[in-house]
């Protein structure tokens, strides 16, 4: 008995056919085509129909003298936990509480009209959690800044508690959809950053270091979701 991979790799050989032909009539990655051909993974079962008709079989033919042999699970009662994702998540949490730390803003007022030469200047450095908890709203602009600046600082809680998901044990399903969770966070985080930024350039004081890095790391989050993202598309 020979295995599937096995199966599929000679009948492909012998309709002259490139693996990369071959992904392309099933539209998937060549780099699926080239697994099941080294027996590190089977084709699912939605796709069987296809991939006998691009290799020219029937179903019963391509099974024929078969050994299946099911992938063993990565972990029997669930997800097997990724430690680089988790670190991830908590290294992002722990660098945005910091951020928060820094100055988010640069106020410069006086005592004197400004033709005064011995006006002294007030220089009012406003800080993270100055901004979440001390400064009110007097128009949508200054609401907008405060309620993007809030939704950046939850999304650093959301950071921490999808770090503490990624060892518990989910089921594939659950954890396909804490994944999508993660990817729109990062989404929301990055837009309420974006927002705050935006806010704060037509109000026109100056921007703090801290609401800059702030921006930059929620940009990086995103960044990395979305190639996330498209690499485990180009892995299936």
């Amino acid at each position: 008995m020979i295995k599937l991979g096995n199966r599929i790799a000679a009948r492909r050989k012998e309709l002259g056919m490139t693996q990369q032909e071959l992904a392309d009539k099933l539209f998937i990655s060549v780099k699926t085509v080239s697994k099941w051909e080294t027996n590190r993974g089977n084709p699912e079962m939605n796709i069987l129909p296809q991939l006998a008709n691009a290799l020219d079989l029937k179903i019963t033919d391509l099974f024929e003298d078969v050994e299946v042999v099911a992938e063993e699970p990565r972990n029997p009662d669930g997800v097997k936990p990724n430690a680089f994702n988790a670190c991830f998540a908590f290294f992002a949490a722990v660098l945005g509480i910091i951020f928060y730390a820094l100055t988010f803003l640069l106020i410069e007022g006086s005592l004197s009209p400004w033709f005064d030469p011995f006006a002294e200047t007030l220089t009012f450095h406003i800080s993270g959690y100055k901004v979440l908890f001390n400064m009110t709203s007097e128009s949508f602009l200054s609401f907008l800044f405060i309620f993007s600046v809030w939704v950046s600082f939850i999304a650093l809680l959301a950071h921490i508690a999808f770090g503490v998901l990624e060892f518990v044990k989910l089921r594939p399903d659950q954890y396909r959809t804490k994944r999508k969770a993660e990817f729109i966070l990062a989404i929301i985080a990055a837009t309420a950053a974006f927002f705050a930024l935006f806010a704060l350039i037509i109000a026109s004081p100056r921007i703090g270091s801290g609401l800059i890095m702030m921006f930059l790391l929620h940009g990086g989050v995103l960044g990395y979701r979305i190639y996330e993202k498209v690499k485990l598309k180009s892995d299936y």
